[in-house]
């Protein structure tokens, strides 16, 4: 029996940039004409996800979305409320 590694690489790779393609293509121009205003995305410290969701958010700035990338969920969330109670008051 041979290891089928390599295949399972490769199907990775297809899907990651099919959902990546999906993310730009699809989900961005959604959400930036659906009134979203910020977006939190908690990504690893290391490796070649947050490559690539850096990529992702460099062309999410090219929105009026207010992007950022956290390394932990808890981090994430406190600058999502806080953002949400600046433009609240800022809204008054």
């Amino acid at each position: 029996m041979q290891p089928r590694q390599s295949t399972t690489l490769e199907s990775s790779k297809w899907s990651a940039t099919k959902t990546q393609l999906w993310i730009r293509d699809t989900w961005v121009p959604l959400a930036a004409t659906s009134g979203l205003k910020r977006i939190a995305v908690v990504v690893a410290l290391h490796g070649l996800a947050r490559f690539a969701v850096e990529a992702i958010i460099r062309l999410v700035g090219a929105t009026r979305l207010d992007a950022r990338l956290f390394n932990s969920p808890d981090d994430a969330v406190e600058w999502v409320e806080t953002e949400g109670k600046k433009s609240k008051t800022a809204s008054r």
